[in-house]
């Protein structure tokens, strides 16, 4: 029934119903919310300030009642001062009965106000009749008036007024009470209502989801299939005939849909329907040119294997076919009479040239690689006409040539063995000059050698004599921190002695009692003297080091300097002995080389005696070969002259 609707419709009735509930929810809230303003404003603009207002008017009579009746037991300016206190209450009783007026709106309330007002004027009578006998001097009937009518009268006065105040703090009291009635109900209404439209909500989501994903699902599934079953196995086989395989057939057998429904799945599900439909008609052409595209590669592959047999004659039958592929086959038909033909001619110029007719020429005319082939088979012929025509005139010319090769060679090989003869003993002498020049580069090098022994014992010095003046710059320094030590020592020892003098000063001061301290200053001062004179000795020997030490310096100065000039000369020798070790070597290998290049003119002396022999009998054997060479050119018939047999 859903289903019949859209899936636009669906969507706004659903969001028309929830929008519907949270109007109603809205409309109870707002309702609940005014009525809890109206308890509200009652509570603040009126009962609070009517109970307020009687606060301040019974503080007020409590404290114009405590002036009144200091008035009675006080004279003088007490009394004055208790008349000003009785006037200024009454001005604040005034106020607050003015307050009361002015916030005071119900009947109930000015009916208790104005009875309060007429206790008022009942005391206040009575007030000021116990008061003027006070001022007459009648203090007796004066406290008689205010404990038969004054006292009576304030506490029925005061009575009331409290009475009042706990009426309006209990309307207060209730007008809260009431105020929190009405929000806990408006919010478990709200609640409900909010509660039935989450339900109702839920369950419209879960009717619209439901009628709308689960057709959803089903079409899915189906494209999926689709996808899986159809249109990827024609992806596939048309990959692979891409490829040259049309062995790949495609079947699709999904069924329709066939949707009833009226909605928006429903017109997927009848697209996708088309879909499948028109997949199965393309899945049946495919089969169908597969076919086609099977039999003519069959075809083509009859041709080539054809053709490898030698079989130029076969052609494919092109009525099997139609349309372009019979086009194709007859373009095939047709490069191949188009190939054979300039093969042939080709064959047929090749066989007369294989018989000795060197004359022979393609009579066709062809265009294009065609061209080129018979061309290349003319200019074939006609090179191989000129080779066979200059070979025969040089088979000649060769036969004339090797007689007088082999007359100059026989001299030559005469010669090349009296100058191999001459090279052998001059190979002789420069081996000798070779050795003695070997001998004299050892020697320089053993002398380089021992250069280098010398260099390294005056290398050795000279880093012993940079040990020695490190190590007389450190007693150098050592001294003149002992020195230092030395200083610190006597001046210790000076301070010491003045401490001793002024010890025995003070013992002699103390007399008798001092005595024996005056025995231990003076040990301390001798000892403090020979510590001095120990500090001054020091110091002498350590004067007398430094000099010793200045000295050394100097002296392993003078020391380094002759091993430098040691280790110059010694590395001035080494260098020129390396030189003369250097030229000898190179003179060596220049004998040496010398003497190779000697022993291989004699080899290519010899050499060349052998080769003049072998050209001898080479150039015999070249005339019997060019005597042959021209006997096999006269079985070839070339330009002006007829064909052998």
């Amino acid at each position: 029934m859903i289903r019949r609707l859209s899936i636009h419709t669906r969507l706004l009735l659903g969001l028309g119903g929830l929008l519907a509930l949270g109007v109603v929810t809205s409309t109870v809230a707002a309702a609940r919310v005014r009525r809890l303003d109206a308890a509200l404003e009652d509570l603040t603009a009126h009962r609070w300030r009517t109970a307020a207002a009687a606060a301040a008017l019974s503080d007020a009579v409590n404290d114009a009642a405590r002036a009144k009746l200091s008035l009675f037991v006080l004279h003088g300016a007490d009394a004055d001062d208790a008349t000003a206190k009785v006037a200024e209450a009454r001005r604040h009783i005034d106020a607050a009965y003015a307050r009361l007026d002015s916030v005071a709106d119900d009947v109930e309330e000015r009916a208790a106000i104005e009875h309060v007002k007429e206790l008022r004027k009942v005391h206040a009578a009575a007030f000021d009749s116990a008061a003027a006998l006070h001022r007459t001097g009648r203090d007796s009937a004066a406290a008689a008036q205010v404990s038969a009518a004054v006292l009576p009268t304030l506490h029925a006065y005061l009575a009331a007024i409290d009475a009042f105040r706990a009426s309006q703090d209990s309307a207060v009291s209730e007008g809260g009470a009431r105020a929190r009635r009405d929000a806990a109900a408006g919010l478990q209404l709200v609640v409900v209502f909010g509660g039935v439209a989450l339900v109702v909500g839920a369950l419209l989501a879960w009717v619209l989801g439901t009628s709308i994903t689960g057709p959803l699902r089903f079409v899915v599934a189906r494209a999926e299939a689709l996808r899986r079953d159809a249109l990827a196995p024609i992806g596939a086989a048309a990959a692979a005939m891409a490829a040259g395989d049309t062995s790949h057939e495609v079947r699709v057998e999904l069924p329709l849909l066939d949707d009833t429904g009226r909605d928006e799945v429903a017109s997927l599900a009848a697209a996708l329907d088309g879909i499948i439909v028109e997949t199965r008609r393309a899945c049946t052409a495919f089969d169908g040119a597969r076919a086609t595209v099977a039999r003519l590669v069959a075809e083509a592959d009859a041709l080539t294997a054809a053709a490898r047999d030698g079989r130029l004659d076969v052609r494919a039958p092109a009525d099997a076919f139609a349309g372009s592929y019979r086009d194709v086959i007859d373009g095939i038909n047709a490069t191949l009479d188009a190939m054979v033909a300039p093969v042939r001619d080709a064959a047929r110029t090749l066989d007369r040239v294989a018989a000795g007719d060197l004359t022979a020429r393609v009579d066709g005319a062809y265009r294009g690689d065609h061209a080129r082939v018979t061309a290349a088979v003319d200019a074939t012929a006609a090179q191989l006409a000129g080779a066979i025509s200059l070979v025969r005139g040089s088979a000649e010319r060769v036969s004339t040539a090797s007689g007088q090769i082999a007359a100059g060679g026989k001299s030559v090989a005469d010669g090349a063995a009296a100058q191999a003869a001459n090279f052998e003993e001059i190979a002789s002498g420069l081996q000798e000059l070779a050795a003695t020049t070997r001998e004299n580069a050892q020697r320089a090098q053993r002398s380089h050698e021992r250069a280098d022994d010398a260099r390294r014992v005056a290398g050795d010095g000279v880093t012993r004599a940079h040990a020695l003046t490190d190590a007389v710059e450190q007693i150098k320094r050592a001294s003149d921190s002992a020195a230092r030590i030395v200083k610190t020592i006597d001046e210790i020892a000076f301070q010491t002695n003045l401490l001793a003098l002024n010890a025995a000063v003070e013992a002699a001061r103390a007399g008798d009692a001092g005595r024996g301290f005056a025995v231990v200053a003076d040990e301390v001062r001798a000892l403090a003297q020979r510590s001095a004179d120990a500090s001054r000795q020091t110091a002498e020997l350590i004067t007398q080091v430094e000099s010793s030490a200045r000295a050394g310096v100097g002296m392993n100065a003078d020391v380094l300097g002759a091993f430098a000039a040691v280790d110059a000369a010694v590395q001035a020798v080494r260098e020129m002995l390396g030189d003369v070790a250097a030229s000898s070597d190179e003179q060596a290998r220049g004998v040496a080389q010398i003497s190779e290049a000697m022993e291989g003119a004699t080899r290519v002396t010899q050499q060349t005696a052998a080769g003049a022999q072998q050209a001898a009998a080479a150039a015999a054997e070249l005339a019997q070969d060019a005597s042959r060479l021209r006997a096999l050119t006269e079985q070839f018939a070339l330009d002006g002259e007829a064909l052998d047999g």
